[in-house]
């Protein structure tokens, strides 16, 4: 069986997945052996528990927090965040940004923002978003809505009082 391409792999962390698949998905990438041994577990247990397809066997909230933990994968964030619609996280960024660093940030917002315009348009096209269609736009509206919070935070720190 083929290996998936890197363009592959981008394509499948650029959705909302549901919470089992991205735990399950956030551990193979961080790797099944190096997580076990750093969560002290054994390596059997620990990939029964997060595989979707074993569902008599489940992850415990004790194995999500700490799965979540080790690896920060933000597909969980994400997953989890999809249960609270209208809801986002976003990263804080660095009140000392330089003045180019900031307009890097808002080049940034502009592609998450035209990425989520894009997506919309596809997906609209027969005049409803299918089910198929919503992770992937999911995934942009909320990464705009990250971003452009994240810049909103970063403008009211720069900010200052009318003397």
């Amino acid at each position: 069986m083929a290996r998936p391409s890197n363009a592959a792999k981008l394509a499948a962390r650029h959705r909302t997945w549901p919470l089992d698949e991205a735990l399950h998905k956030a551990a193979l990438d961080y790797g099944l052996e190096p997580l076990a041994l750093q969560l002290q577990r054994p390596l059997s247990t620990l990939a029964n528990s997060l595989n979707p397809d074993t569902p008599e066997r489940r992850p415990t909230l004790e194995l999500f927090l700490a799965v979540a933990g080790e690896t920060q994968d933000e597909r969980i964030l994400d997953a989890f965040l999809s249960l609270f619609p209208g809801r986002a996280w976003f990263t804080l960024l660095d009140s000392g940004l330089e003045c180019h660093e900031l307009l890097r940030v808002f080049v940034d917002l502009s592609k998450k923002s035209s990425r989520a315009v894009d997506a919309m348009i596809t997906a609209l096209e027969d005049g409803v978003i299918d089910e198929d269609e919503w992770p992937a736009l999911e995934y942009d509206l909320r990464r705009l809505l990250a971003a452009t919070q994240g810049l909103m935070q970063l403008a009211e720190s720069k900010r200052r009082a009318a003397p």
